[in-house]
C-alpha cells in the first residue's frame, strides 16, 4: 500500500476540468506521463476514493491500542478504555527518515503503540521514548509494540536506517533491477537505457530531497522519485552487466 502511495497516485497527473485523466501509470523502458486520449474514464473516481483509503488506512486498532500503518503527517483520536487519547504524527517521511508521534491523553493510560517496520528496514532503525531509545527488538517486515502506561506529552520517534538497494523484476530476470531509497522507486530521468553494474547503481548520491545522481564515463545521470517526476522521459528497470546475472 505505500509502494502505491509513493510510486503511484502521488505521482498522478491531476484531473483536468474537461475531464482528462492521468488512467494509469507508464514504467516502460521510455516511459512519460499522460493523460487518456477521453474525458471522464471509468476509473477517474479512483483518485477521490484514493484519498479517503489512505485515511482510513493510515491507522488500524483494536481494544488494546493502536496500529501505524503509514508514516504521514496525520492525528489519529483512539477511545482506549472509555477514554480519549489523541496521536499526532509529525513527519517528512520518506524525503527524511524519521516520524515524531506525540501523545494527547487527559490522564495516564496504559496501551499499545504498534509501529510497522517496512521489510526494507536496515539494521541501525531503532525507537526513541521521551529522548531515550528503546531497547524493543526492531524486526523487519513486522509491527513493533511498545506497550506502557502513557501520559501526556510523551514522545515516540521511529529512525529508520534507509538505504539504497536493488530489487529484480522477478527471479526470471535478475538482470533488471529497480533502483530503492526506503519506500521510494528512484527512476533515471532523460537518460539512455544504460547497462550498470549494482556497485555503481548503489553508489548514487543524494543531492536533494527530490534528486539522486551517479557519473558514469563523465555522464551524469539523475534519479529521481515518481511524485517529482514532471515532464520528464523515465524508466523503472535498469539493465545489470551480464556478469551480475543469477539464477
Amino acid at each position: 500500500m505505500e509502494r502505491v502511495l509513493y510510486n503511484t497516485i502521488l505521482g498522478a497527473k491531476p484531473t483536468l476540468p474537461d475531464g482528462s485523466t492521468f488512467y494509469y501509470s507508464d514504467y516502460s523502458h521510455d516511459a512519460s506521463k499522460f493523460y487518456r486520449g477521453e474525458q471522464w474514464p471509468c476509473c477517474s473516481g479512483t483518485f477521490i476514493q484514493l484519498v479517503a483509503d489512505y485515511g482510513i488506512s493510515a491507522y488500524l486498532h483494536d481494544e488494546k491500542g493502536v496500529f501505524v500503518n503509514l508514516y504521514i503527517p496525520s492525528r489519529v483520536d483512539l477511545n482506549i478504555a472509555q477514554q480519549t487519547v489523541a496521536i499526532r504524527q509529525v513527519t517528512q517521511y520518506p524525503l527524511e527518515k524519521t516520524s515524531r508521534f506525540e501523545i494527547d491523553t487527559p490522564k495516564p493510560i496504559a496501551f499499545s503503540v504498534h509501529l510497522r517496520i517496512p521489510a526494507w528496514a536496515g539494521a541501525a532503525t531503532h525507537i526513541v521514548v521521551n529522548g531515550k531509545k528503546s531497547n524493543t527488538q526492531v524486526i523487519p517486515g513486522s509491527f513493533l509494540e511498545l506497550s506502557r502506561e502513557w501520559k501526556q506529552g510523551d514522545i515516540v520517534e521511529i529512525n529508520f536506517d534507509m538505504g539504497l538497494r536493488l530489487e529484480s523484476l522477478n527471479k526470471r530476470h535478475p538482470e533488471l533491477a529497480a533502483l530503492l531509497h526506503g519506500p521510494l522507486v528512484l527512476f533515471p530521468i532523460n537518460s539512455e537505457n544504460n547497462v550498470y553494474t549494482s556497485a555503481q547503481l548503489l553508489n548514487a548520491k543524494q543531492n536533494t530531497a527530490q534528486e539522486w545522481s551517479l557519473s558514469i564515463a563523465d555522464k551524469k545521470i539523475l534519479f529521481k522519485p515518481f511524485m517529482f517526476i514532471g515532464d520528464e522521459k523515465y524508466r523503472l528497470y535498469n539493465k545489470l552487466a551480464i556478469a551480475e546475472k543469477r539464477s
